[in-house]
Order: C-alpha cells, then structure tokens, then sequence
C-alpha cells in the first residue's frame, strides 16, 4: 500500500499530465519526503523573500513574456512575476504534491489582467518544447541535467534570441580554502567556475543574487519544523522517518555551512 494513500487526495484538474508520466502514484510516493519538508513554504530553497524578488525585476519581464519556470515548486516566482506583469508562464514538476499547491494557490493569487498561468506534471529534460522563450528559470534544481554545466545548457536550448535565463546554483562558499573543500569534498564549482560556464554558452551576465546564512538557516528551520508539523497531521513510523531525514539535511547544512554557498545568476542570450 502506499505510504501516502491515506493524505493524497488526487492531482487537481488543473494540472496537465504529460504524456511521458506513466505513473502518477510512484510520484506521489517519491515525493512526499519534499512535501514533508516544503509544505508550509512558498520558498523553497535557501534564499529570502526579497532576494527572489531581486532576480525578478534582474530578468525584467515585458509584457506578454513567455516564462518557462524548470522545476517550479509551488509557483511562488511565477505568481510574483504575474503580478507584476501580464506573462504567459509555464511551471514543469515532478512533484503531483508541488503542482497542488501551485495550482490551488492560482485560485487565490490576484495577477495582472491577461497573465496566463499552467502547470505540468513532467520530467523537465524529456518535455517537449515547440516555440523558444523569452525567459527560462531554474532555482535549486541544478541535477536535472546532471549539474550546472549541462542545466545551462538545457536551459540556453529553450531559450530564444535575446532571451534571459536565472539559474540557482550550488557553489564553493566564498570564504572557504578550495584545498581544504577539494580534499573532504572533491571538486567543487566556485563562482568563477559557473560565470565560465555561462559566458562559454554566449551568455552575458548580468545579475547574481548571493543569498546569505540568513537564507539558508531560515529554509533549514523551515524544513525541520514543517516535517515537524507533517509528523503531528500523520503519526507513524513513515511520518518519524521523514522528520528524521529533515533533521539530518540541517545537520549537513550545519557541518558544511563554510563549505558550501548558493547563489543565483541571471544572464542573457547574446546571438
């Protein structure tokens, strides 16, 4: 039996179902571990609510913009720009839990007049992309593609001439001894490292967005305590486990805090 049947209450209408999902149920299972964690957040990755909204106005959308949002969570940098902007806005994920809140939270938000919103339950890498956009985001989910490197460039493939991209990416943290990382850790990109990747895919750099141990310290406390509340709605072994796993991503966070930064770059397509 799945360990979610009794707290799935069924993929809302609103989200589409790409053809290459065969198993909705298996993504439900899998992902519940993110829902545990992420489920009273709107933001959910390591950064604050003032940061997003600074890689927002960097990627300055014009109107009717065409955004394509790579792992989109919840929806919160597409609901922000559609309310600054009328856009045309698609949000892929892999997570049915994600997608539910995005698509329940669509009912509520107020957004410009003619902003045009849609979701897709999806791998990201196989989702078949017609007509190029004008704007292609991906915070945090950086191994789609297997790491920076190849996100970037599955990123420049989908994006048109003259485009801009935001990318959220892992980085060595900007006080740490590359020595001492490369020892415990192998090897890690620096900043350096993922400004060149950028500018080798024809990419001008024109934003990055260094979200602090503020940020990254309020999504821990964050993650902890929803799994906390997660435990409390569904007593249970499974419900233990997943808490369990939340408080270990706090103690490596806490154990690589000097290691490992993150920081998000926007740049735009120079063809």
């Amino acid at each position: 039996m799945s360990q979610s049947s009794g707290h799935w209450g069924g993929l809302h209408p609103s989200v589409h179902v790409d053809a290459a999902v065969d198993d909705v149920d298996a993504l439900v299972d899998r992902f519940e571990i993110f829902e545990a964690l992420h489920h009273q957040q709107t933001i959910c990755n390591p950064m604050t609510s003032d940061e997003l909204d600074q890689v927002i106005e960097a990627l300055e959308f014009a109107p009717g913009s065409r955004l394509l949002d790579i792992a989109c969570g919840s929806g919160e940098l597409m609901f922000r720009t559609a309310e600054r902007v009328a856009v045309d806005a698609t949000g892929l994920d892999l997570s049915p839990w994600m997608l539910n809140a995005a698509a329940s939270r669509h009912e509520t938000r107020a957004l410009t007049v003619g902003a045009e919103l849609s979701w897709v339950l999806c791998e990201a890498k196989t989702w078949a992309v017609d007509t190029p956009f004008d704007v292609v985001t991906c915070l945090g989910a950086d191994w789609i593609w297997h790491g920076t490197k190849g996100t970037i460039a599955a990123m420049v493939e989908r994006l048109g001439d003259g485009g801009r991209l935001a990318i959220g990416s892992p980085r060595l943290h900007f006080d740490a001894d590359p020595g001492t990382a490369s020892e415990q850790f192998g090897a890690l990109d620096t900043a350096a490292d993922i400004e060149r990747m950028l500018k080798s895919q024809r990419l001008e750099i024109l934003e990055r967005v260094d979200p602090d141990d503020e940020g990254w310290d309020g999504y821990m406390e964050r993650c902890v305590a929803n799994a906390q509340e997660w435990l409390k709605r569904y007593p249970g072994e499974f419900g233990e486990k997943l808490l369990a796993e939340a408080q270990e991503w706090a103690a490596v966070r806490e154990r690589d805090r000097e290691i490992i930064g993150w920081s998000v770059w926007v740049a735009r397509r120079r063809d």
